[in-house]
């Protein structure tokens, strides 16, 4: 009996240090491996899948405690057609945090958390109407989320729509992706359009996400510029939100949102930057079908506040109808520093505006109802 529990000590010692073992070997591989030695075949294995030219200037480094990768300055050119004086994507550097024991143990790689500084990627599409993206198939479903040149042109900041649909042709290719942290750190996202003659910039953006994974909500915290050459208006953002995403990339769920808008118009139009706080329950995008879906959004500025539901689709057309409750809403002012379609933006029956109302953005304009002036003197019950 004494010699068996002494064999199982034994055993249950060496079964302790077996994986302390594989560990110091681990270590002792990782010190003796120079990465860089391996950046060609990295740099032609990322060639060969994006069928563009792909270099890593920066270093590569591996850490053990945590189990990390670190790339340095890395770019990735534009295909073949296009101008490579801006690489399709740069980024200063890349820190990727991995989980080490499914890769000593099973050999499968295990991403935990990514964190990109400077990224710049730049879409591009030329006069003929090909573009730079669509090759790529995980960065073309992303694609219709970036306003057209007329919808920038008739005011597009405020992209929230009828009851949220799911696309009808939704991809069937499951993605699926688990991170326990994503950041972004001073990102750009810049799309020029030669054949709309336009180019939208989403700049300084930083975020950061938590417990990131498909069909789950998760914590997010950005900030932003974002700005359509087309558009008066460049739109600075600090939000902070829950955010729900399908597998696929194409449905996407806002919640429980607040955060400050800063809103700043063209020098020529010679009008002070405006600040409106925001708040909101839910706004739904589905991509494929454009169609946006939002409830209870909040804005106050401007000595008034303005809480609205509403639904549409948005894209080169906005097509947008909902109801609104306004207090000390002056659509005037709100018009002029917000450079607003309103149909009532130089009527001064709406200067002072409280109650509950039906409004819609269609055919390039907005128009709050009802816009009478006798019907809005009874509703306001003067």
């Amino acid at each position: 009996m004494a010699a068996t529990k002494k064999w199982i000590k034994r055993l249950v010692l060496i079964l302790a240090i077996i994986p302390l073992l594989i560990f110091l070997a681990f270590v002792g591989a990782i010190s003796f491996i120079d990465f860089n030695g391996y950046k060609p075949q990295i740099e032609k294995e990322v060639a060969d899948y994006t069928g563009r030219d792909f270099k890593i200037e920066g270093s590569i480094d591996v850490s053990v405690m945590p189990f990390a990768l670190s790339v340095g300055k890395s770019i990735l050119a534009q295909p073949k057609g296009f101008a490579n004086d801006k690489p399709q994507l740069t980024v200063k550097q890349v820190e990727i945090e991995l989980s080490m024991w499914p890769l000593l143990l099973s050999k499968r790689l295990q991403v935990l958390s990514v964190e990109l500084v400077e990224p710049q990627l730049h879409l591009l599409r030329n006069a003929a109407g090909k573009d730079n993206w669509s090759d790529l198939p995980q960065l073309s479903r992303l694609i219709p989320l970036l306003p057209s040149a007329q919808q920038a042109m008739h005011g597009s900041q405020n992209p929230l729509a009828s009851p949220f649909v799911g696309s009808a042709h939704a991809l069937t290719e499951d993605l699926p992706w688990h991170l326990q942290s994503l950041v972004l750190t001073d990102a750009l996202l810049q799309l020029d359009d030669q054949q709309e003659n336009f180019n939208v910039q989403l700049s300084q953006v930083n975020l950061l996400a938590l417990d990131l994974q498909p069909n789950q909500s998760f914590q997010l915290r950005a900030d932003f510029a974002y700005h359509h050459s087309l558009s008066p208006r460049t739109i600075h953002a600090n939000i902070t939100t829950q955010l729900e995403i399908d597998p696929q990339l194409q449905d996407f769920k806002f919640s429980d949102w607040q955060g400050l808008l800063q809103i700043a118009l063209k020098k020529e139009l010679a009008t002070p930057q405006v600040h409106l706080t925001t708040k909101g329950a839910v706004m739904k995008l589905n991509l494929q079908k454009k169609r946006i879906q939002m409830e209870q959004l909040k804005l106050v500025g401007l000595n008034g506040e303005v809480q609205t539901n509403f639904t549409g689709t948005f894209g080169a057309v906005l097509d947008l109808q909902g109801e609104l409750s306004a207090n000390k809403l002056n659509l005037p002012m709100w018009a002029k520093h917000l450079a607003l379609p309103l149909a009532q933006q130089n009527d001064p029956q709406w200067q002072s505006v409280n109650g509950d109302y039906q409004w819609q953005w269609r055919n390039h304009q907005i128009e709050i109802k009802p816009y009478q002036a006798e019907m809005l003197l009874k509703q306001d019950g003067r």
